[in-house]
């Protein structure tokens, strides 16, 4: 059940169609295919065979791309590493998955050449540029076959480690399965109703769920296009839109702020764009209706987690939208949300969203215990406070390990956030704990201004309390010129 072998069906269907457009180049299917052939056959001339770990830390690529499907065509595991990761991190992350080979792009190969001696297992290093002690990734698969048979993987393989952004403790290894891949892949290409006339614009970085299960295996399987940028700028997301009429594009909550704001927006069509995916965090009722306004092209705000192998809700572009829900669980799954004894509660009520279904990840990597923690009684266990209304729709409220609790009442940051984005000269907002002598724990609100607006602690927090408890109004503001955001644009509330 390798779920390769959907993209070797594209590429037989479709060998002269456009796969990957980067930097102005054009890869068709056939072209595609080729150079995952010869980077399959260069690995098994390595000695890396079915259940080997090869790392790979590069940006959005035509290399990841051959990387990744040569990897997991003759059955090894490919382990993917944040670019933005240092040394010690990504030392950890090789060493954990006991991954035998390093393919990455400059940067990520001189960061493990300065901590190299450290790790003698990593037996080569791959690299898309001259980096001392590396092999150029062209040298690599230059005169190997052009031919590869695609190795016949049980369904409960694993032909990815997905490592979790580590918010406590040490990032831990997500195996997901050929299964995992292949359903989703068939639920999302289902849901969106691709085709191969879509193409898709991608900027989140492909080691993450968002990047490479919702966007680059149902493309490939579908025989679609996607148009590759990194790293992020929006000025070319505008460009490339138009130029290549994009029909989708995945996307988090600031980045869809930011085309809001962009000065040149007016000038450029966008008419081409079917949906536009959102989600790695909660959406701004006023951002969607915003975007909506101007670009004439609905966000389907959706909801997923690396363990259920990025998708668990999402909205729908044939059925009712409803702004501020991430839809409805996907098909392929079942959804509950439940209390602090695991006991499913009335439609309506606040608890866990647990997750049971054949997306769920295999386990944690070398760690049976927080496996069989988060995955007790057959369900996964997301930490996440959800509800769900009259129609089936499921809403986020928080996730449960960043709920406040203030002289015991429970207050969930987003709720806050969501108001004070309300605000007209509010631009970024996040709520986070802060430590309280008598209370235990009280709202604290970070916030960055509009360009040009003028706000004061004192204003803000007399605008709040007229829209919420006393209780959730923050009884700290504090002023940023911006907020910490990760690759994909999400507010990084750890460093917060």
């Amino acid at each position: 059940m390798n779920f390769v072998k959907g993209f070797e069906e594209t590429c037989k269907r479709l060998p002269e169609k456009v796969a990957l457009i980067w930097e102005g180049k054009e890869v068709t299917y056939r072209e595609l295919q080729r150079d995952v052939n010869r980077f399959g056959n260069a690995l098994k001339s390595a000695g890396i065979g079915p259940g080997d770990r090869v790392a790979l830390m590069m940006n959005n690529r035509p290399e990841f791309v051959i990387t990744y499907y040569g990897t997991a065509k003759i059955g090894a595991t490919v382990v993917l590493v944040n670019t933005l990761l240092k040394k010690d991190e990504i030392l950890y992350i090789l060493e954990d998955s006991e991954s035998r080979m390093l393919v990455a792009n400059e940067k990520g190969a001189s960061e493990f050449a300065a901590a190299r001696d450290r790790l003698p297992a990593i037996e080569r290093v791959i690299c898309t540029a001259k980096v001392p002690d590396t092999i150029l990734f062209e040298d690599f698969i230059r005169d190997q076959s052009e031919e590869l048979e695609v190795y016949d993987a049980a369904e409960g393989e694993v032909p990815e480690i997905k490592y979790t952004s580590g918010t406590t403790g040490k990032p831990k290894g997500v195996m997901h399965t050929h299964r995992n891949i292949t359903l989703f892949t068939e639920t999302i290409i289902g849901l969106n109703d691709l085709s191969e006339n879509d193409r898709a614009l991608l900027f989140l970085p492909m080691y993450h769920g968002f990047g490479d299960m919702c966007t680059l295996h149902p493309t490939l399987r579908n025989g679609g296009s996607i148009v590759l940028q990194d790293p992020l700028d929006l000025k070319r997301i505008f460009e490339d839109i138009e130029r290549y009429r994009c029909t989708s594009m995945p996307g988090v909550p600031a980045v869809f702020y930011l085309m809001i704001n962009y000065p040149d927006a007016d000038k450029y069509d966008l008419s081409s764009l079917r949906f536009c995916a959102g989600g790695g965090q909660s959406m701004p009722k006023e951002v969607i209706e915003e975007f909506e306004r101007k670009f004439g092209c609905p966000i389907l705000e959706g909801y997923g987690l690396t363990e259920s192998t990025a998708g668990t809700a999402t909205n729908l572009l044939d059925k009712p939208r409803k702004v501020g829900s991430v839809g409805l669980p996907l098909p392929c799954i079942e959804v509950k949300i439940v209390d602090d004894n695991d006991k499913e509660v009335p439609q309506g009520e606040r608890g866990e969203i647990v997750i049971r279904g054949d997306l769920n990840m295999k386990g944690y990597l070398n760690r049976p215990e927080e496996t069989a923690e988060v995955m007790r009684g057959g369900w996964l266990h997301t930490g996440d406070i959800g509800m769900f209304d009259e129609d089936g729709y499921l809403y986020i409220v928080d996730r449960k390990k960043e709920m406040i609790i203030t002289s015991g009442e429970n207050i969930y940051p987003s709720e806050i956030e969501e108001i004070l984005y309300q605000h007209p000269a509010v631009g970024q907002a996040a709520v986070v704990a802060a430590p309280d002598p008598r209370r235990g724990e009280i709202p604290k609100a970070i916030i960055a201004l509009r360009p040009g607006a003028k706000l004061t602690a004192e204003e803000l927090q007399e605008w709040c309390k007229e829209r919420m408890a006393f209780f959730k109004v923050p009884k700290i503001v504090e002023f940023r010129d911006s907020l910490p955001v990760g690759p994909t644009g999400k507010v990084l509330k750890k460093e917060l």
